[in-house]
């Protein structure tokens, strides 16, 4: 049974906790409706396909279904799949620990929440020509596209960017044995593999634009899992 959705989060959503408490908060109270910005949320595309398929074989079925040494062997066989396709969430960019904006605005511990840097015209936001990727190598954002402001002033980069992580890809894959001893008796044999092709997924970005690994990857997650297991039923 296969299922798509697409769609975008609110626009203006202002404040963010729990989950996604690393994005921006409000920057000047005094200003809310500047803080309009990409929800901390925002996956503008997501697809699910849950797909499952029984083997032709066996009794019941097209082939093989007359032999019950077949049918023991070749019998009660299926296969199914969930493919998880998402666009990665956006991210915001924030100043150091040191910068002091001068309003009540409240720090959440470390890093100001509030703070964001100014953008520099005319230089991108990414660097190219870096060659083949390295997990905490390779830095994905340009530094130089930033500029922390000075105590005191408020920088102009947006609540939540248009940075994004990584988009999101996971195949989890199945098969599964069903055996017939009698009309009560029978059994199940399945194996599961979670994120069946090994991908990864790259999270924690430093987006502390004075950071030495601003722009850089911090953590990897995603290793495959399998798992088997038998019901016996009767």
């Amino acid at each position: 049974m296969p299922a798509a959705a697409f769609h975008q989060s609110d626009p203006h959503q202002r404040r963010v906790t729990g989950l996604f408490a690393d994005q921006a908060g409000t920057q000047n109270n005094y200003d809310q409706a500047a803080d309009k910005a990409l929800s901390a949320q925002d996956v503008p595309q997501s697809f699910v396909l849950a797909d499952s398929y029984g083997l032709p074989f066996g009794s019941g079925k097209r082939f093989l279904n007359h032999s019950r040494a077949a049918n023991a062997i070749v019998g009660g066989w299926s296969v199914g799949a969930v493919q998880t396709y998402a666009s990665g969430t956006p991210i915001s960019i924030r100043c150091s620990n040191s910068y002091i904006s001068g309003l009540l605005v409240p720090s959440l511990g470390g890093n100001p929440p509030s703070c964001r840097p100014n953008v520099v015209p005319g230089v991108p936001l990414y660097l190219s020509n870096q060659g083949p990727f390295v997990f905490g190598k390779t830095q994905e954002l340009n530094p130089a596209a930033f500029a922390e402001p000075a105590n005191f002033t408020l920088g102009n980069a947006s609540r939540v960017s248009n940075i994004r992580l990584p988009a999101s890809l996971d195949e989890d894959l199945s098969i599964e044995k069903r055996f017939t001893f009698t009309e009560k008796f029978n059994a199940m044999l399945r194996l599961e593999m979670f994120n069946a092709f090994n991908r990864h997924t790259f999270g924690g970005l430093d987006n502390i634009v004075t950071d030495p690994s601003f722009g850089r990857f911090t953590n990897a997650g995603g290793n495959r899992t399998m798992q088997m297991r038998l019901r016996i039923s009767f």
